[in-house]
């Protein structure tokens, strides 16, 4: 798996770094093989329920960054073929592009969240942080204020025009979904086969800034954990970084015994 090598891995504390990267023009989005599979899903998910995948704050200002996003994809992926033009626009090139889509603009109170296309959360979705700023939006994560949280909020105020930043994140999860809602039900069987019941997933995250909003892309993509045999450098990192998750990390992660002790089995067993 390609992103498997672009993971950065570490035992906590602290659980949270920047982890960021400067890409160049042509990386900032991506053209995966399920693209169609992903389009749509995306828009089975509008016609269910728009506004659980889509949400606008009434203090929204117009962007650039839907013809801006327009202009790239027709110059580095010319053979994509966008729909249909629809309003709200945000949600109609997020029906285009692999990735989800969300907006912040700097405000009083910080960088805050004034429209998203949110399909593929991770237990979040964008109906719960639509108008907050960003240390509200990260309220629930274990130990984010205490170690990024300044961090994170000078990066963006510090964050030039133009310029493309990208990060990973890591989570575990019992479904190879890609639209895991809070309110989804959970499996609660047992595990089985860690190897394939296990997933890793993981956001291909980016950052540009546009004018005066920033655009946040999320890329989700889930491998089972069986595919980790072949870079043992991984299970090892993997195995120290879910062994140093105290118990505040275990409540935010909700794993402490779903997915965390199989996983850990499993990962053992394989030295």
């Amino acid at each position: 798996m390609d992103w498997f090598d672009e993971l950065i891995i570490s035992e906590g504390p602290p659980y949270w770094s920047l982890g960021v990267r400067h890409i160049e023009n042509e990386e900032w989005l991506v053209n995966p093989p399920d693209l169609e599979m992903r389009l749509a899903e995306k828009r089975r998910l509008w016609e269910v329920s728009p506004s659980a995948v889509y949400a606008k704050h009434e203090s929204a200002t117009p962007s650039a960054v839907v013809e801006r996003l327009e202009l790239w994809i027709s110059t580095h992926f010319p053979s994509r073929r966008l729909s249909e033009r629809f309003e709200p626009s945000l949600e109609w090139m997020a029906q285009n592009t692999a990735e989800d889509l969300i907006l912040l603009e700097r405000q009083s109170d910080g960088w805050v969240v004034t429209e998203g296309s949110l399909s593929f959360g991770f237990s979040w979705s964008i109906e719960e942080k639509i108008g907050l700023p960003m240390d509200s939006v990260h309220q629930p994560v274990a130990h984010y204020q205490n170690e990024i949280a300044e961090k994170v909020n000078q990066l963006f105020d510090r964050m030039p025009e133009g310029r493309t930043i990208a990060r990973r994140n890591l989570g575990l999860t019992d479904s190879p979904e890609l639209h895991l809602a809070p309110d989804r039900v959970r499996n609660t069987g047992v595990i089985n086969d860690p190897g394939q019941e296990i997933y890793l997933r993981s956001e291909r995250q980016t950052l540009r800034k546009i004018g005066a909003h920033m655009l946040f892309t999320i890329h989700s993509e889930v491998a089972p954990l069986a595919l980790t045999a072949a870079y043992p450098a991984l299970r090892k990192g993997l195995t120290l970084w879910i062994r140093s998750w105290d118990e505040k990390m275990l409540a935010y992660k909700n794993s402490a015994d779903r997915t965390r002790l199989p996983a850990l089995e499993w990962l053992a067993a394989q030295e």
